[in-house]
Order: structure tokens, then C-alpha cells, then sequence
């Protein structure tokens, strides 16, 4: 198990840490069994502190640390990948990570099929978004994400939460292995595209799901130049930051801004105010806003028998559709 300890420190000394995350680094590392912990230039017997794959504090600095039953039949540049992705849960630690996902709400996900449904149209984009290169399925696959969140409310959160901690790790693991040997760097992609595109009962499973989403995703913006470099101290989870790319509502303020000012401009220049009760019965659908109870008739509207020559704005009495208290020329 040293001799394994060896081979992966030597891996992981060629690797450029911060060319995946501004100012990570190589954190040390230690194997161990049921019996021992092995670092590269030690051995210790096996305490209660060595549980899982993960990163702990060990005498007064966080190390990663990876369970090795069979150390003959461990692949070292996947081993090194997988400690790289501890190694960046180190790093969360050292930077005041404080995005962690709720374990036991996500426990409590609702049973919503139409949610599931949503999730496996969400993937398939996510994975199209990478593989074809595709700005436009990631927007797609972010309006997708937004759907869920009305679906399933706050449950959505730990899920972004989730992909924040594991699949950035997961990146980090990703990218230290493509810089090692890019086959196998493609081989785990691959794998990883397919649990998207067919993921069986793995989509019943959010927090175990986010280390392939979150990972697709980091590469997928990366590879479409969208910068979602943070300092892990930030609150906002992966997916709140990168939520700009398709932000609707920036675009919906636009238009909500230029709506109200057609308005103001046609009261700037007309004033006369004519009384009606008539129903609209003719108008050019082509060139007519509303706002509130107002439509903005741009080039004609008929009320009544009444043919009106636009631009005029017609007040509709409150709650109806087309029956004017008056209108405005």
C-alpha cells in the first residue's frame, strides 16, 4: 500500500492544481484499510477517524483520505483522480465552504413524478449542452431547472447545494485526470454522459446524482468559455451564479420598461378624452399593446360601430377583456 501511496503522489506531483481552481493545491493524503492508514512516508494503525472517502482534519490539517481494499487492482491515474476530488473538499474546508447540502431533506424528496420527468429532459440537455458544445441547450436545460423549482419549492436548493459540493469536487477530480491521461478522462466523461442519459433508479437519488450533473456542468461552461469562478466562501450555489446565462428576467424588465414608456410618450402628445361604452369589435392585432386596463391601439381600433383612426388608447372598464369606458385620442 505504500508502494501505491508512491505511484499516486508521483501522479499528482505533474498535476497543475491551479489551473483547475485559482489557488488550489495538492493537500496531503493518506490510504488506509481495516487495519492501517499509509501516507507516503508513514504507516498508522486504523482509528475511527478514517471513515469513508472524504476530507478530515488529522493533527492539525485537513487531509484527503481513500479506502483501498485491493490496492493490486486499483487503475493509479483513476485512483488520483478520485483523491484529487477529496483533495477539493480539503480545499472547500480550508475556504469556509458553507454551501452543504441538508442530507436529511434531501432524504424527505418528494415523490413528484412530473418533477422526475422534468429532471430526465433537464439531463438530456445538460448532456447535449457538453457534448455538441451548445449554449442554447444550456439555457434550455437551465429554464428546465427553473420549472423543477416550482415543482418541488425549497427541495430544489439542496439539490443546487449538493451539485455545489460533489460535483465541483467531482470537476476538480475530472480536470486533474484529463491533464494525466485524456483518454481515460474521456472514458470517465462518457460514463458519466450516460448516467445522464440513462440513469435508472440513480434519478431517485439527488445528492448521489449532483456528482455527474455538477461535474457535466463545470466542464460544459468551461468548454463554452462561461466563467463560474468563485471564492467557496460565496453563499450563492453553483447554479444561482451561472443563473445570469439565461436570465429572463433581465430581458422581462427590458420589455416591461419599454411597454410603460409607449405609453408615457402617447399621454405626452394626447390628452382629448372621450367617454365610451362599446364593446372593441375591429382592430390590428399586429400593432396593439396592453398595460393594466389600457390597450395602446397603435394604428386603428373599431368600438361599437365607431371606426378610430390610431394612434388612440382605449380604457377597458376593470375585469373585462374588450368593453371600453372610454378611450383616449
Amino acid at each position: 500500500m505504500t508502494n501505491l501511496c508512491l505511484a499516486i503522489d508521483n501522479i499528482l506531483s505533474k498535476v497543475d492544481f491551479n489551473s483547475i481552481w485559482q489557488d488550489f493545491f495538492k493537500f496531503d493524503f493518506a490510504l488506509y484499510n481495516q487495519d492501517n492508514v499509509y501516507f507516503k512516508d508513514k504507516t498508522i494503525p486504523w482509528d475511527k477517524r478514517f471513515l469513508g472517502n472524504t476530507a478530515i482534519d488529522f493533527d492539525g490539517r485537513i487531509i484527503a483520505i481513500w479506502s483501498v481494499s485491493s490496492p493490486e487492482t486499483e487503475d493509479h491515474e483513476f485512483l488520483a483522480a478520485d483523491i484529487v476530488h477529496e483533495m477539493f473538499h480539503a480545499y472547500q474546508k480550508l475556504k469556509g465552504e458553507t454551501r452543504f447540502p441538508n442530507d436529511l431533506e434531501l432524504l424527505a424528496y418528494p415523490d413528484n413524478l412530473d418533477n422526475f420527468r422534468c429532471k430526465m429532459v433537464e439531463n438530456e440537455l445538460l448532456a447535449k449542452a457538453f457534448s455538441e458544445n451548445s449554449i442554447l441547450a444550456l439555457r434550455q436545460f437551465i429554464c428546465i431547472r427553473k420549472v423543477r423549482g416550482y415543482l418541488i419549492n425549497d427541495f430544489i436548493l439542496q439539490e443546487y447545494r449538493a451539485e455545489t459540493l460533489e460535483g465541483m469536487a467531482e470537476y476538480a477530480g475530472l480536470a486533474a485526470l484529463e491533464q494525466v491521461n485524456k483518454d481515460k478522462f474521456s472514458t470517465r466523461i462518457k460514463e458519466h454522459l450516460s448516467l445522464l442519459a440513462n440513469p435508472k433508479n440513480l434519478i431517485f437519488n439527488p445528492r448521489r446524482l449532483a456528482y455527474y450533473t455538477g461535474a457535466i456542468l463545470c466542464h460544459t461552461l468551461k468548454s463554452l468559455n462561461v466563467d463560474f469562478y468563485h471564492e467557496l466562501s460565496e453563499k450563492r450555489t453553483l447554479f444561482e451564479i451561472i443563473n445570469k446565462i439565461n436570465d429572463i428576467g433581465i430581458d422581462f424588465d427590458k420589455f416591461m420598461e419599454t411597454k410603460r414608456a409607449k405609453f408615457d410618450n402617447f399621454l405626452k402628445c394626447h390628452s382629448e378624452k372621450h367617454n365610451s361604452d362599446s364593446y372593441i369589435c375591429g382592430y390590428d392585432p399586429m400593432n396593439m399593446i396592453r398595460l393594466e386596463n389600457k390597450i395602446l391601439c397603435e394604428h386603428f381600433v373599431i368600438l361599437g360601430d365607431e371606426f378610430i383612426q390610431g394612434p388612440v388608447m382605449v380604457i377597458l372598464r376593470e375585469g373585462t377583456l374588450n368593453h371600453a369606458e372610454s378611450y383616449i385620442k
